[in-house]
């Protein structure tokens, strides 16, 4: 599948989130993460999100998530 400038949006900044965004932006997609927890639970992911270059908001889930393109995968 070709995510190439497309919007993706993950929930959930744990391992496999951050991996999904890496990966994503990797492909020449446009990840952006959320994830409600506090700050100091995810300190190291957020400086991977941060060195990467990857939008993301901690703390809450906003409207901004549904900030995303529209595609179907096949499982």
């Amino acid at each position: 599948m070709d995510i190439k400038g497309k919007k993706i949006s993950i929930l959930g900044a744990v391992r496999s989130g951050v991996a999904a965004a890496v990966l994503a932006k990797k492909m020449g997609a446009v990840p952006f993460v959320s994830d409600s927890g506090s700050k100091e639970k995810l300190e190291n992911e957020i400086t991977i999100l941060e060195n990467e270059g990857i939008e993301f908001e901690i703390g809450r889930h906003t409207n901004t998530i549904y900030d995303s393109d529209k595609f179907r995968t096949a499982c």
